[in-house]
């Protein structure tokens, strides 16, 4: 019987199971989680790097020739009890794969070499090979193909992380990492970067090389985080409110609101930017002692925050940071529209620019 695992539970039911399953079907568009588990899964069934050389293969399914993938499917491993076989990118050869309108639609629209090969071998799966299957699309559950599956395999949705399930990531991969930070320091990470999992994993790695061997994550960490999607939008309405231009500044804002993005990740952004601008400040106080350190890594970036640095004193900073403050809290807790709380914070940041102290 075909069974579906969450993608938190396949390692601990492969680990104590004693069968060897003959397929397993990742799909769904978190491709970091497809792929850190595809590595897992090998790590568990061929742990030793030299049993590599012959009990692993790894294809892309729109390059591999499919008489070529069944005759690899059924060859004995050389001198292994056991291998495992990668099949990447399925959606790009595959009819049994959800793709816009023919999601709806549950017949085979003919079936491509590749998957009539699979389902030739399906009939009758090597007990000794087990095949990992990679799709960023969703599988049609009434699709010939997908009903020729053998029956010990296991489907495993990996459909991106949702509410809870981002923070305890984040925590869980800091801790990999040897780094702990404390849970409002997670919160304002995850708002800085978003719900993806590559780039919170890229984005903590970075952080992790930037604070070397202190283990406790501070504020300053945050620094180091790369904006998101929207930063040229972003860079745009702090440009605005570095030149005292409030009407641009709230017509920005409302076009990146408009996008969906929310409020709490935008107020996040300009946290960050104006950390970055105290560093900056620090840095120019301590002249050649830190004229070494950078500011960030993006020479973009650092061009950015040094020209906004310019326009404000310590003094109107400080003052930015308790409006910054306050609009945290009045986003989180009160009844107010948070475009009206947002366009109130920029209006504010904007006023403080339009005469240097």
């Amino acid at each position: 019987m075909v069974r579906e695992k969450r993608p938190d539970q396949l390692l601990s039911y492969l680990t104590d199971g004693e069968s060897f399953p003959s397929v397993v079907f990742f799909y769904g568009p978190d491709a970091y989680t497809r792929n850190h588990l595809i590595s897992e899964v090998i790590d568990i069934y061929l742990p030793n790097e030299k049993d590599r050389v012959f009990g692993l293969a790894d294809y892309e399914a729109p390059e591999v020739d499919p008489s070529h993938l069944l005759g690899a499917l059924k060859t004995i491993p050389f001198g292994l009890p056991r291998k495992i076989m990668v099949l990447r990118r399925f959606e790009l050869a595959a009819t049994a794969v959800k793709k816009g309108e023919k999601a709806k639609d549950g017949g085979n629209k003919g079936l491509t070499p590749i998957e009539e090969s699979l389902m030739r071998y399906f009939r009758h799966p090597s007990r000794n090979t087990l095949l990992l299957i990679s799709s960023a699309l969703e599988i049609k559950k009434n699709h010939s193909f997908t009903r020729a599956f053998p029956e010990d395999t296991i489907l495993v949705p990996c459909m991106g992380l949702k509410g809870r399930d981002i923070f305890l990531f984040v925590r869980e991969r800091l801790k990999e990492l040897g780094k702990v930070a404390s849970n409002s320091w997670i919160e304002q990470f995850v708002e800085i970067c978003g719900g993806d999992a590559q780039r919170l994993s890229s984005e903590m790695e970075k952080v992790a090389l930037f604070s070397g061997a202190r283990r406790e994550l501070h504020e300053d960490d945050l620094t180091i985080i790369s904006p998101g999607e929207f930063s040229r939008d972003a860079f745009a309405l702090l440009d605005a409110v570095a030149s005292g231009k409030s009407a641009v500044a709230i017509e920005i804002l409302r076009e990146i609101m408009g996008t969906g993005e929310h409020p709490l990740r935008i107020l996040s952004l300009i946290l960050w930017h104006y950390r970055l601008m105290v560093k900056a400040q620090r840095l120019k106080e301590l002249g050649d002692a830190g004229k070494n350190v950078r500011i960030h890594p993006s020479r973009f970036v650092t061009q950015k925050v040094m020209r906004h640095a310019k326009v404000l004193s310590r003094e109107k900073i400080v003052k930015a940071f308790d409006l910054l403050r306050e609009t945290d809290l009045r986003l989180k807790g009160s009844r107010l529209p948070d475009s009206q709380i947002m366009e109130s914070l920029i209006y504010a940041l904007s006023g403080q620019s339009l005469r240097r102290a």
